[in-house]
């Protein structure tokens, strides 16, 4: 059965970024898309933006992961030697979790390198239906995530039988 491109990058963004925070705290975390399309995230430490785009010659798109620099560090797990690196690394997960995701649809996009800033207090604000804003609790503190998506209304897929991806954490070498 075919289905809307947009609905399902929405879809299985949703569950890969659930399934990256559940794997780093160890609990599921509570996933939401706020009332308030406007989110602030600040903290006297420190705040981390971080956006990785991604797409292929039908669709693109591009997130963008907020987390107070306390959260990250948390969720890391560890002596982290950059934080900031680090969590443009987590951003580099979510997009490859997505990529193998959208791989079932023989769709196959190629990611760009993240980018990491530091701040003080940033804002996001979902402005259209082609962007969507994701607010996620877990143990280890608060994200906030947004998407956007540029795919043509009449753009679809189809879930293929059988696709071959990697593994999460797998080495392949060609």
């Amino acid at each position: 059965m075919n289905q809307k491109a947009v609905v399902v990058v929405q879809s299985e963004f949703t569950q890969a970024l659930s399934q990256l925070i559940e794997c780093y705290s160890g609990s599921p975390p509570l996933v939401c898309q706020p009332d308030e399309a406007k989110q602030t995230v600040e903290d006297g430490d420190g705040v981390l933006a971080t956006t990785i785009g991604f797409g292929d010659e039908t669709f693109r798109g591009s997130l963008l992961m907020l987390a107070s620099k306390k959260t990250t560090i948390s969720l890391s797990q560890s002596n982290v030697t950059s934080v900031t690196d680090w969590f443009g690394e987590l951003a580099n997960q979510l997009a490859g979790r997505l990529k193998n995701k959208l791989a079932t649809y023989g769709v196959l996009p190629q990611l760009g390198l993240p980018v990491t800033l530091e701040c003080s207090e940033i804002s996001v604000r979902s402005q259209n239906d082609d962007t969507r804003l994701w607010q996620i609790e877990s143990n280890e503190g608060r994200l906030v995530v947004l998407l956007r998506l540029e795919v043509p209304d009449d753009l679809e897929w189809k879930r293929a039988d059988e696709t071959v991806t990697a593994e999460e954490g797998s080495l392949s070498l060609f």
